[in-house]
């Protein structure tokens, strides 16, 4: 397994354990990060947004599948699954990741 598939697989398993100082840790210090929620993010605003979300999860459970990565990119899906509090109501997202990695940490 390629070092970065290692490391996608290990934040994932962080991220279902509530782990986010090893989400952190995987984080190159110039990275940047964004989705639809949360758009534009610096290294520290990624790293707060981990330590947010896993602190406040409550029932979240995380599965993923397909991990691959080679020297400079990789991508996995994932599914979280959690209550929404606002409602009480399950939610259900897959997610298609896509990684860009640089010299052994998540750059993007």
């Amino acid at each position: 397994m390629h070092p970065n598939e290692r490391l996608i697989c290990a934040f994932y398993e962080a991220f279902d354990k509530k782990d986010y100082k090893t989400m952190q840790n995987a984080y190159h210090p110039q990275a940047c990060f964004s989705d639809p929620v949360f758009q534009n993010l610096s290294a520290s605003e990624v790293r707060a947004m981990w330590e947010m979300l896993t602190r406040s999860a409550g029932d979240l459970k995380i599965n993923f599948r397909g991990a691959e990565a080679d020297d400079h990119q990789g991508q996995c899906r994932w599914e979280a699954r959690y209550t929404f509090s606002g409602t009480g109501r399950p939610v259900h997202n897959v997610i298609d990741a896509s990684f860009r990695f640089e010299e052994g940490k998540i750059l993007h």
